[in-house]
């Protein structure tokens, strides 16, 4: 066994007790961020921590550097036992073999630990960022939905509002309209009557009685257009409001 075979050894054996504290130190954490992932689940918390990233990204970087360093001092050791056994005897070859396997098993079972706790950590993020995003739309629908009600119930009052005074301009032409009608009545009794205690004296009194009458009918057109007009206008305006 040369030198160069007992010095990588030894590194290898110190780096794996490096990752195996690397490891433990990633699982604690691992277990508290799947607490904290409990926690905003049951919304006492409202996400992680920029800390709580950077601890994991660093914990994640150092494993991984040093498990790369593993890989290559075992793929020196191995270079060295295939260029070297011929110069060794079979008990040692089958020692160095063993020793080299071991190594290999504990790199494989130290990524594998590492690529578990790092899915579990993963997985905790995504389902944390999947609730918040959920809750935050939850949120959101809610305010809108309470904003939308708001707008709503302006609305309501606004129509109500603008159908009341629809109502009443519209009772204000009715009682206009009535008012003329009657006004129109009176004179046309009054004229009537003064024209009927004279027409026995004045010859052209019918004429005269015809022209009033156009006169009359005219007016009447002309006032049924101005309540025509002024009832289609408030209508106009209370589905426009």
């Amino acid at each position: 066994m040369n030198s160069t075979w007992i010095q990588l050894n030894t590194e290898v054996r110190k780096l794996e007790n490096e990752i195996e504290l690397q490891l433990e130190n990633y699982s604690k954490f691992s277990e508290s961020y799947m607490q904290s992932s409990y926690l905003i689940e049951n919304n006492y918390n409202d996400g992680y921590s920029n800390n709580d990233e950077d601890i994991s990204n660093s914990l994640a970087i150092e494993i991984n550097e040093s498990l790369m360093n593993l890989s290559r001092i075992i793929k020196e050791m191995s270079k060295i036992l295939s260029e070297g056994t011929h110069n060794h005897s079979l008990s040692e070859n089958n020692s160095l073999i063993l020793q080299l396997q071991n190594h290999r098993q504990k790199l494989q079972d130290y990524t594998t630990d590492f690529r578990q706790q790092k899915k579990k950590i993963t997985n905790a993020r995504n389902h944390a960022d999947l609730l918040i995003t959920v809750r935050n739309d939850i949120n959101s629908f809610k305010e809108d939905g309470n904003n939308k009600s708001d707008i709503l119930l302006r609305e309501r009052s606004s129509l109500n509002s603008a159908g009341r005074s629809g109502e009443s301009f519209i009772e204000a032409g009715e009682e206009v309209r009535s008012n003329l009608i009657k006004q129109n009545k009176v004179l046309n009794q009054s004229i009537s009557s003064k024209f009927r205690d004279i027409s026995g004296t004045f010859g052209s009194v019918d004429s005269i009685m015809n022209a009033i009458k156009r006169k009359k009918n005219r007016d009447c057109i002309i006032l049924s257009l101005f309540i025509s007009i002024l009832i289609t206008f408030l209508f106009w305006w209370w589905i426009t409001s």
